[in-house]
């Protein structure tokens, strides 16, 4: 529940430790990487039920940086007044706790799809837990669970739709001159087998090459010390959506996309980046890939 503030604060998000303005207090989210913070000020700065907003005699002059590391900043001016008390940021309080794949060992299928629901529904909570010394293997065994699967899934149903309709497939592709129907067929199905039975392997080279392309993106729009490991992991826990391959129809397009996008808010918020900046990090090696894919096609 949030409430009003008698003056604009700079809040410090302490996911993404960029800033930014609010006039609310209690639970807010950041403007930057749309983390979920909780904004906790003291009585003197909150306003109260018959404040009329912007009024000049109860709004304080000092402005109130929310840090959780460090005190507000002095106010500019020569005229003395009494400073108020910092805001505090605590984040985050919804979302606190262990990473559920990565505690224990008991239990595994259930902490399973308990990772797999915080990384759909709160993405960017998720994430700021993932700290930068977390176990490696563990996430990427996550991830290349889920890659592969769908890898299997999008093969096997894929076979299937070839042996019951050929002709409608035959339409979706097109032949080129000199073609035969048949051989093409045949074509057709050798891949897909071929990609139903090497699954394990094509779901590890999935997260592994995707995060190399990722962190290539990141580089490039945003140089500096930037940890492979963590854009590994985020790539890794991202694919969680892919959970939706299971469904009919548009399960795979869904997941892919849902995949994407909490993809890019984890790399915003463990490299500290803007969401927009990780977006065309994230979408230039994507356009890239299916461009070249479509190519060799």
């Amino acid at each position: 529940m949030s409430q009003r503030l008698k003056q604009d604060i700079e809040v410090r998000c302490a996911s993404c430790r960029r800033t930014f303005t609010t006039k609310q207090a209690g639970r807010i989210r950041c403007r930057w990487c749309h983390s979920e913070v909780e904004l906790e000020v003291p009585a003197e700065l909150l306003a109260e039920p018959g404040d009329p907003p912007g009024d000049a005699d109860r709004q304080p002059t000092p402005e109130a940086v929310a840090d959780a590391t460090g005190p507000a900043p002095e106010t500019a001016g020569g005229e003395e007044r009494e400073a108020l008390p910092d805001p505090v940021v605590t984040f985050p309080r919804s979302g606190s706790g262990p990473v559920p794949w990565e505690s224990g060992t008991a239990g595994r299928v259930r902490k399973f799809f308990e990772t797999v629901h915080q990384v759909m529904l709160r993405p960017a909570d998720f994430f700021s837990r993932l700290g930068e010394d977390g176990p490696l293997l563990r996430a990427v065994i996550f991830g290349w669970l889920l890659a592969a699967t769908a890898a299997a899934l999008f093969a096997a149903s894929a076979l299937w739709e070839l042996g019951r309709n050929p002709q409608a497939w035959l339409d979706t592709v097109g032949l080129q001159p000199g073609q035969e129907p048949q051989q093409l067929l045949d074509r057709a199905a050798v891949v897909l087998r071929l990609m139903l039975w090497t699954s394990p392997l094509l779901g590890l080279l999935n997260v592994l090459l995707t995060a190399l392309a990722y962190h290539l993106g990141i580089w490039l729009l945003a140089p500096g010390p930037r940890s492979f490991r963590q854009t590994l992991r985020v790539t890794a826990y991202g694919c969680a959506p892919l959970v939706l391959v299971v469904v009919p129809v548009f399960g795979q397009l869904l997941g892919s996309f849902w995949s994407l996008w909490v993809q890019i808010v984890g790399l915003a918020v463990v490299h500290r980046l803007a969401l927009a900046r990780a977006a065309v990090a994230v979408l230039i090696p994507s356009t890239l890939a299916l461009l070249l894919l479509g190519m060799l096609v």
